[in-house]
């Protein structure tokens, strides 16, 4: 039996099958890389496009999280396209079969020679060696005529590198042309950079130097834009807005005037700015400049919903502490130290008074407002103090709240200051005339009245010729009722003072002092009683007067007798005569009747006369 028999491969066949080993993986190699290439440029100017194509159409760039995305999905294609182009088919363990197989299909005339070489080079063929000899002389005979070249299509690979050449040509010209540009979006891309591209245009929205604007309700906001004017002056600006119950729509905003100062100026103040009762977003597009995310937010104004007045009235008037809520028509007592606590609908930052007095007012004339804090605790409460009203009050509240927002109309506050009246004496000598001895004695009855009661009374005696005004006190009841009495005879025995002369005229006044005593501790407000001149005589003149009075009054009322009776006896006279007169106008009367009677009588009897004929 014939020992097993191993082909060796020729060296050219060997080198032939290792060469088209290698162009194979770079084959592979070159395909993935210019797919990977491909992938990237496609992903450069698409992502370019969306980031950038909204800006010139008066939008915005991606944010971040969009170029993120994009980032994040480009690493993912280039991993997929890594796996399926190269890590799953260049590091594939290649056999001389393989490649005998390849060479094979594309070369038909070999007629499996060169596949059946490979194979008994790696097997022992136990028998036919001469067959294998010609089959292995055919082999190596043909592949020496063979370009391993033609065995690749290399129509997808020129297609890869075409494709790959003309996205990385056209980065790189890119790139050349607008350095700025490719370096600002390589960063928005790569480093997920925030700054934006630049703009032909540059709008500013004014008066609001944050996003967020917040408003009371029923403000007219007039939006201010204004455009520099060295860069692309835009035509008009447009809004874009949104309301809080979901509306959307635009307006656009007019020029107003020539530039001035280097900036072209829009405005703006229709719908929905007008009035406003409700929250909007909008954002203003001008030219190729977009300023996003702005927002008017409407809020209740500040007011005043409740004020209590704590008030510490007096001495003067002896009235307890109290506190009432404000109201107008409010009057409190002069010097009362009052303490005001205001309840508002909101928290407040400030509260500014002006009060509208002449003594707060500035050597200008301009009024000096004050500025209080609210109440740490509670910050819708404020608090305000008089020390002692002394005159009435007409302030002007107006209230910050934490939002900014300033109440449009002060609430005015209105305390009158009441002040304290003298007492009131209505007061009268009970008989005595205008003549006294100098043992008199004066009785009055009358009313003392005040607005807090009265601290004392007493009688005042001016003498003539005397420089000291005689007085004497006396008790008020607490119904101010008075029924008092001045004896001069017994006062004078006690003080000479009371001593009267005939002859001296003597003005006697009944006054009262209350307990008012802001100006003057020691005294309060006096009120004095009508005056009552008095003359001293001797009790014989005095009777002689009244006798003599008396007398005057007798004829006087004689003289109305008098004049009562002849009166009565006139009317007694007049009564008959106007009886006899009533009874003749009647007589006549009656002729006059019949008289009537009797020719209306012959007027019918000819009409009846007139009728037969």
């Amino acid at each position: 039996m014939t020992s097993p028999r191993h082909i060796e491969l020729a060296d050219n066949v060997r080198s032939i099958l290792d060469r088209l080993k290698g162009r194979i993986r770079w084959y592979v190699w070159l395909e993935g890389l210019s797919w990977m290439v491909v992938c990237l440029g496609t992903v450069y100017w698409l992502g370019l496009a969306l980031d950038y194509l909204p800006v010139l159409a008066g939008s915005t760039e991606m944010p971040r999280t969009a170029r993120a995305a994009i980032l994040l999905m480009t690493l993912a294609g280039l991993a997929f396209i890594a796996y399926r182009w190269i890590l799953r088919r260049a590091f594939v363990r290649f056999t001389y079969r393989n490649m005998a197989t390849l060479i094979e299909r594309k070369f038909p005339d070999f007629g499996d020679s060169l596949l059946t070489t490979v194979e008994f080079a790696e097997a022992a063929p136990k028998d036919r060696p001469a067959m294998l000899d010609r089959t292995r002389e055919d082999a190596i005979a043909k592949i020496q005529k063979i370009d391993v070249n033609h065995v690749f299509d290399w129509r997808p690979l020129v297609r890869a590198m075409l494709l790959a050449g003309a996205l990385g040509l056209s980065i790189v010209v890119f790139g050349a042309a607008n350095l700025d540009a490719f370096r600002h979006w390589t960063s928005r891309l790569l480093l997920l950079s925030d700054q934006d591209w630049p703009r032909k245009a540059a709008i500013e929205l004014l008066d609001f130097p944050q996003s967020l604007r917040k408003v009371a309700e029923g403000t007219d906001i007039t939006l201010r834009v204004r455009a520099d004017a060295k860069r692309t002056i835009p035509r008009l600006c447009t809004i874009h807005f949104r309301t809080e119950n979901g509306e959307r729509g635009r307006v656009n905003m007019s020029k107003d005037g020539e530039p001035v100062d280097g900036y072209q100026y829009y405005r703006f103040s229709g719908t929905p700015f007008q009035g406003m009762l409700e929250s909007v977003a909008f954002d203003v597009v001008g030219y190729d400049h977009r300023l996003n995310h702005f927002q008017i937010e409407v809020v209740p104004s500040p007011s005043i919903v409740d004020i209590q007045l704590r008030t510490e009235f007096p001495e003067y008037t002896g009235r307890l502490p109290r506190t009432d809520p404000w109201s107008l028509g409010t009057r409190l007592p002069i010097g009362s130290r009052i303490k005001l606590v205001g309840k508002c609908n909101k928290p407040l930052s400030q509260i500014r008074i002006a009060p509208q007095l002449v003594d707060d007012v500035d050597e200008n004339g301009a009024v000096k407002p004050m500025t209080l804090e609210p109440d740490k605790a509670d910050a819708t409460l404020f608090t305000a103090e008089i020390d002692s009203l002394g005159e009435s009050l007409n302030w002007a509240i107006t209230l910050t709240d934490q939002d900014g927002i300033t109440s449009e109309q002060p609430f005015r506050l209105v305390i009158g200051a009441v002040a304290d009246s003298p007492p009131n004496l209505d007061m009268t000598l009970k008989g005595i005339g205008t003549a006294i001895t100098p043992q008199v004695r004066l009785p009055i009855q009358g009313k003392i009245a005040d607005d807090y009661g009265i601290k004392s009374a007493w009688f005042n005696l001016a003498i003539q010729d005397k420089p000291n005004v005689v007085k004497h006190s006396f008790p008020v009841p607490g119904t101010g009722e008075i029924d008092a009495e001045l004896d001069v005879r017994k006062q004078s025995q006690a003080d000479s003072q009371f001593l009267l002369n005939p002859g001296e005229m003597v003005e006697l006044t009944i006054q009262a002092e209350d307990g008012f005593n802001l100006q003057d501790a020691n005294q309060g407000n006096i009120g004095i009683s009508e005056a009552f001149p008095l003359e001293v005589v001797e009790p014989d003149a005095l009777l002689a007067l009244l006798e003599a009075k008396e007398l005057g009054l007798r004829r006087r009322f004689e003289q109305i007798i008098a004049e009562m009776t002849e009166t009565r006896d006139s009317l007694a006279r007049v009564k008959p005569e106007a009886t006899n007169h009533a009874s003749n106008v009647t007589a006549d009367e009656a002729d006059d009747t019949a008289t009537e009677d009797s020719a209306s009588n012959q007027d019918q009897d000819r009409l009846d006369s007139l009728r037969l004929l």
